[in-house]
């Protein structure tokens, strides 16, 4: 997982991302809004000031689905 500064690189709105603030405290889910950014946990918004940095959060690969087969049934 790579940390973003937000002086650097900035999310694209409404993605959900992991944001670390200032004050060194690590949230699960966050975004970006237009105006500042929204944290779940505590359902505030912050300003760009109070974001240390953010990063993607990964996805789980996607398998693709076989049709079964003789020997499934």
């Amino acid at each position: 997982m790579k940390w973003v500064f937000p002086d650097e690189e900035l999310p694209a709105l409404n993605k959900r991302i992991l944001v670390a603030t200032k004050g060194g405290r690590v949230y699960a889910c966050g975004a970006r809004l237009i105006n500042g950014w929204v944290i779940d946990e505590e359902y505030k918004n912050l300003t760009n000031k109070e974001i240390y940095a953010w990063a993607p959060i990964a996805r789980v690969p996607k398998r693709e689905k076989k049709p079964p087969s003789q020997n499934d049934l």
